[in-house]
């Protein structure tokens, strides 16, 4: 299922600093990033990027 307008997400990312590298934050397969797609709860970037991409699909942004 692709994501669109409404679905519900749930993923897990590595957010770090791009100069230094140092990891900021993670989530993890017990404690993923959970909500709502296309409503305005994310930043509108964060959810362009993410925008049809499909259970198991790994990406960098």
């Amino acid at each position: 299922m692709k994501i669109t307008v409404n679905s519900v997400v749930s993923l897990k990312y590595k957010l770090s600093d791009q100069e230094t590298g140092e990891q900021i934050e993670e989530t993890t397969n017990e404690n993923p990033l959970v909500f709502l797609y296309g409503v305005g709860g994310m930043l509108p970037d964060f959810e362009l990027n993410i925008e049809g991409k499909t259970s198991g699909d790994l990406f960098d942004f």
